[in-house]
């Protein structure tokens, strides 16, 4: 995570409102379990909300199977890596506290550097695609990859869309053996490898809010993921526009308001989304509470705000407008 967020948060956070119906040809994004995957709201009309941005082409994809089994329309076909003078194709591909791995064909693992300039080909919804890492950074706490696509002709796009926080980069952040449903929520899946681009709130957390499921635990993760695109009720739904300023408290320590905050506050989470809003979002002031279809999120005064971040042990962000 980026050193200036552990001591106060200003971010801006890039995620487009939107709340458009799906498209019925896409709703056979299910898994085993009767999961309805995150890719299906990602398809809507108009674009969707942007949990994450990964794609190849027009085509969304974002969990992958590491030991080259079919995944929700993905299946990994190879991953060579070359480095120095050696080559290694992969047999099992795993991530580990944000970092990528790989057994190859003579059981020897490689990890970290070794990935830079690796080749990942790929079935998806099958075309075949073939990506890149054309880029690394590790800033401390996980490695950031940049995945390009070969298809796409000499200027090679990155998968991820330009991260609005950070003008210029593309960077993605790697979770092992999760997926996300249509709603975000965050599922266990053995042998998955995810790539959440740091344009999407699932890897915007990780990246610029510093707060990790192998770090701070699923509950927290799962707040900061609704917490970071200003989704209330917990869904797919973002009151958020792009460039909006925001400052964040955190039950972790790991981010705070810093000098000179604002004294109105926006709300505290949890790992349902908002438990109590304040009198101003990010984006406007209140005037009525949020209605999320079956119950309404209460108003709280600042004390009452406070109260409910100090004492209550699901709570774990407070934040303010900017």
């Amino acid at each position: 995570m980026n050193s200036f967020f552990n001591k106060s948060v200003l971010l801006a956070t890039g995620l487009a409102l939107c709340a458009c119906d799906a498209d019925s040809e896409d709703l056979d994004y299910i898994d085993d379990d009767g999961h309805e995957s995150v890719e299906n709201v990602e398809n809507r009309d108009g674009g969707g909300i942007k949990f994450n941005t990964n794609k190849q082409g027009a085509k969304l994809f974002s969990a992958i199977n590491g030991l080259f089994k079919e995944y929700n329309h993905t299946e990994l076909t190879s991953v060579r890596l070359s480095f120095g003078e050696i080559e290694a194709d992969c047999v099992h591909v795993w991530a580990e506290e944000g970092e990528l791995f790989c057994r190859d064909d003579k059981g020897v693992i490689h990890n970290g550097w070794q990935f830079l300039d690796s080749i990942w080909k790929m079935q998806l919804d099958g075309d075949s695609v073939q990506l890149t890492i054309a880029e690394m950074n590790h800033n401390g706490s996980e490695y950031l990859y940049r995945f390009n696509d070969l298809a796409s002709g000499p200027d090679k796009m990155p998968t991820c869309d330009e991260d609005p926080d950070q003008p210029g980069t593309f960077w993605s952040v790697v979770l092992d053996n999760v997926d996300f449903d249509k709603d975000g929520k965050m599922f266990d899946v053995s042998d998955i490898v995810y790539l959440a681009c740091t344009s999407g709130s699932i890897g915007k957390t990780v990246d610029m809010m510093g707060v990790s499921p192998w770090e701070h635990g699923p509950k927290a993760y799962q707040a900061g993921i609704y917490m970071t695109m200003l989704s209330p009720c917990g869904n797919a739904d973002s009151l958020t526009i792009p460039g909006t300023p925001l400052r964040v408290m955190d039950s972790m320590g790991v981010n705070s308001w810093g000098p000179g905050f604002p004294m109105d506050s926006e709300g505290v989470w949890d790992t349902d989304g908002m438990v109590c809003s304040g009198k101003k979002l990010r984006t406007d002031w209140l005037t009525e509470e949020i209605d999320c279809g079956g119950y309404k999120i209460p108003i709280c005064d600042e004390t009452e705000l406070k109260t409910l971040y100090y004492t209550e042990p699901d709570v774990v962000f407070w934040t303010k407008p900017a």
